[in-house]
């Protein structure tokens, strides 16, 4: 980038002196013009911020192989969170400055962001931290071990293409995971001509080869554990391990949907019984109730009976006892209202 401009306060210069003209010559094709443009949308001198236009005018052809343009093409890529498309700008830019160094991609990525924080303060341009997310995998990645294996398959998450892949593949291989790694390059739709692809296969054929199990039943564990016990001589094998796993969980998931649709259905039939049972129960107290109301409305009646007949029993005592003056006139005439009493109530009940 120094043969383009020295500085940005050289930017800014050349833009407000001679701005028009850059841009013609950008048109052209020019390569200092275009980067130039470029940078202007970059970084918003004397116009709004457009990562796009200033992409468009690093991607022409006259800056394609030019690697601080590459660096900062991955660095507008990250901005826009294309992880992506921003390691395969660093990628390109290693492959070509690298050649004969035996270096993991992930590194030379690493390396070429560093050489980006360069450029920005060489250039007198102003402090830009990268994508704290992105530096911690990759740093993770340089660590090595378990790190480096976590922040392969993070990346690979992310990016989720080829390159990714590939070498998240590769670090497993390594760690002789080889079930895992060549899932990876399945996930990457890496050809099966591929060498590592061939070596992968490899290695599981001869490991079928050994997987034999006892000949003493064993008990499947149903939370995620493995269908061979800790102690098979064979179980220390990654990729059986892997394999039995993947059985293991399938059976796990599979026995819990099936469970968990058979408890479903269990409640919904016991909800069912219990809702006949209420509605039974409700029916049986309701009738009880109609039948204790019934033997209440009779013992009324009755009460209502008796109290009538001693009512006219008395009026007609009284009456013979006035009307005749002694006590045998008094019964007669109440057996004559009584009987007068009940023929009412014998023909009231036969008009109804």
């Amino acid at each position: 980038m120094a043969k383009y401009i020295s500085s940005i306060k050289d930017l800014v210069i050349q833009t407000m002196t001679n701005g028009s003209e850059i841009e013609a010559k950008a048109k052209s094709n020019s390569a200092d013009a275009c980067f130039q443009m470029g940078m202007i949308y970059l970084l918003g001198i004397d116009t709004p911020i457009d990562f796009k236009k200033a992409a468009s005018y690093f991607e022409t052809q006259s800056l394609s192989d030019d690697s601080n343009v590459n660096r900062l093409l991955g660095f507008i890529a990250e901005c826009e969170g294309n992880y992506s498309e921003a390691f395969k700008h660093y990628a390109k830019i290693s492959n070509t400055t690298n050649k004969g160094k035996e270096t993991t991609l992930y590194k030379k990525i690493s390396d070429e962001r560093n050489n980006l924080q360069k450029f920005f303060k060489e250039m007198d341009l102003p402090s830009t931290a990268l994508n704290k997310e992105v530096t911690t995998l990759l740093n993770s990645y340089i660590k090595g071990g378990k790190s480096k294996i976590d922040a392969c398959l993070q990346i690979a998450t992310i990016c989720d293409d080829e390159t990714s892949c590939f070498e998240v593949a590769q670090v497993l291989y390594d760690t002789k995971d080889f079930y895992s790694a060549k899932k990876w390059l399945q996930k990457g739709n890496i050809t099966s001509d591929n060498s590592l692809y061939i070596a992968i296969n490899d290695k599981l054929t001869k490991s079928k080869k050994g997987f034999s199990l006892s000949n003493t039943p064993q008990i499947i564990d149903i939370q995620g554990r493995s269908l061979l016990p800790d102690n098979y001589v064979s179980y220390n094998n990654v990729e059986i391990r892997h394999r039995c796993d993947s059985v293991s969980l399938a059976s796990k998931k599979l026995w819990l949907k099936e469970v968990s649709n058979l408890i479903t259905q269990i409640k919904k039939n016991l909800k069912k019984e219990e809702e006949k049972r209420l509605e039974k129960q409700r029916k049986k107290e309701y009738q009880a109730f109609l039948r204790e109301q019934a033997e209440e409305e009779k013992r009324a009646k009755l009460r209502k009976n008796i109290i009538t007949f001693v009512i006219v029993a008395i009026c007609g005592f009284i009456w013979g006892l006035l009307a005749e003056g002694n006590i045998n006139g008094g019964f007669v005439c109440t057996g004559i209202l009584l009987f007068i009493y009940f023929m009412f109530k014998l023909i009231i009940k036969v008009m109804k």
